[in-house]
């Protein structure tokens, strides 16, 4: 399995931050309970399960990330 280089978890982050910013915005006052997107409207409830996802997604890359370093660590000590 090949190394993952080392900006690959901070670019993965930003592109996700970056998704949520655009996807999950805050609501105004005025708007309460809809959110106008490219995609059209989103209630509340379509932005919590969007967020979970996120959540869950941000889970997989750290999982990943701290794998790739626990791999770096134990070829440094086999040698």
């Amino acid at each position: 399995m090949g190394k993952k280089d080392d900006i690959w978890y901070d670019s993965k982050m930003k592109d996700l931050k970056r998704r949520k910013r655009a996807v999950c915005g805050s609501i105004s006052d005025d708007e309460y309970n809809t959110y106008s997107t490219e995609d059209g409207l989103v209630n509340n409830k379509t932005i919590k399960k969007l967020k979970e996802e996120f959540r869950k997604e941000k889970r997989s890359y750290k999982r990943a990330e701290k794998q790739n370093w626990k791999k770096e660590v134990d070829e440094i000590l086999s040698k």
